[in-house]
């Protein structure tokens, strides 16, 4: 009778939660306060759109994890200073970036380098001085929007990269 020799491994499966560990939000969400904002960092998805509107003291703001929204996004207000999604990949609608003061726009920075499709409408800023995206995507950039960019010398071509 031969002797069969059976290894037994053992697995062990540790399971945490990591500091870059985000939610789902399911429906719209609206950031109007700073409390709004904070929650917002968590959110790597929003089943529906965004809506960002304040007023009052110039600020950035940046939305982390968030990496894909179901209708639109929609940045309002005169007091935006930037703005970073930095692994924003995917928008259902149309990404909406305006202030509602031409004289009070303080937008100089917007980064979404990682959107991949989305249509892009931003009212441009005479402070514009960063834009930063990926121009070999499916991003479509209004026709106000590109001509802006164009002016402003921010315009880039997928064969430039």
């Amino acid at each position: 009778m031969k002797k069969i020799k059976r290894a037994v491994l053992i697995f062990i499966v540790i399971s945490f939660e990591s500091a870059s560990a985000c939610d789902i939000y399911d429906g719209n969400l609206s950031i109007y306060t700073e409390e709004d904002l904070h929650a917002a960092k968590t959110y790597c998805k929003v089943t529906g759109g965004v809506d960002y509107v304040v007023f009052g003291e110039p600020r950035n703001v940046s939305l982390p994890n968030l990496k894909e929204v179901g209708g639109a996004l929609n940045f309002t207000g005169d007091s935006l200073v930037s703005l970073e999604l930095p692994k924003l990949e995917k928008v259902g609608w149309w990404i909406h970036i305006a202030s509602l003061s031409y004289h009070q726009n303080f937008l100089a920075s917007v980064k979404i380098p990682r959107l991949q499709s989305g249509t892009l409408q931003l009212a441009v800023s005479p402070k514009l001085s960063v834009f930063n995206y990926n121009p070999c995507s499916a991003i479509v950039l209004d026709a106000d929007t590109k001509a802006n960019l164009q002016n402003l010398k921010l315009l880039k071509s997928c064969r430039n990269q």
